[in-house]
Formats: structure tokens, C-alpha cells, sequence
């Protein structure tokens, strides 16, 4: 699926991929102040970033490489639910997705952005 990133307010992020027929559905990416991060506790383990061995400090991240994880995480959940169909996991995501921009599917956002809430009947 190609994903587009959202700022913190619901609108495209400065620097999110775009294009018709081109994004299937958009998630948080955040933008660039340190209050509209994401924010993600770094692992014991990580190899990349050696300050983050403790465990004790927070990345504040942004880009679609922060939006396309909340994708996979969503549909790693989605697949635990109605098992590994891949057309009907991507047409959960797109589904219940929450409809941004124009109705329907549109440049920016595709579907919408990813709601997991909606995607795994919970609300």
C-alpha cells in the first residue's frame, strides 16, 4: 500500500508523497515542531541509535517513514483478526479509514486516514 503522512491537525504534512490513483490510505506523521512529533520510546536493543540502549529516552520522529509503520502495525492487528487475506486487509484499512480532503478518494489522503478503532469494529 503507498502511504501518505498527516500532521498532527488532520492535513497533509509538508513533505507526504501524493498523487492521483497514486495513495491508498494516510496516517500520523507528524510535522515539525517537538509538540507535533511522533513520539516513540526507543528500544533497549536498538543497534542504531547507541543513546537509546537505556530505554529511557523518547525519539520525537516524522516523515511517512513514521506513517507507513502505523499501517503495518494496523494490519498486523487486522490479520491477527480475520486472518493472512491480503486484498481483504488492505480493504479493511482503506474502509475504515476517516474520509479527509474531498469525499472519497482524493490525491492527499486516498480513503482517508487509518482509524483502528473502526478497523477492528471497537468503536
Amino acid at each position: 500500500m503507498c502511504v501518505s503522512a498527516t500532521s498532527v491537525n488532520d492535513e497533509p504534512a509538508y513533505y507526504t508523497n501524493f498523487g492521483n490513483s497514486a495513495i491508498e490510505v494516510a496516517a500520523p506523521g507528524g510535522g515539525l515542531g517537538l509538540d507535533e512529533r511522533v513520539w516513540a520510546l526507543c528500544s533497549q536493543t536498538s543497534l542504531v541509535i547507541s543513546g537509546c540502549r537505556s530505554g529511557w529516552f523518547m525519539l520525537g520522529l516524522l516523515g511517512t517513514s513514521m506513517a507507513s509503520p502505523h499501517v503495518a502495525a494496523m494490519a498486523a492487528l487486522i490479520v491477527e483478526d480475520v486472518g493472512q487475506n491480503p486484498r481483504r486487509v488492505k480493504a479493511i484499512i482503506q474502509n475504515s479509514a476517516d474520509d479527509l480532503g474531498d469525499n472519497g478518494n482524493d490525491p492527499y489522503f486516498g480513503k482517508g486516514r487509518m482509524n483502528v478503532a473502526a478497523a477492528l469494529g471497537l468503536e
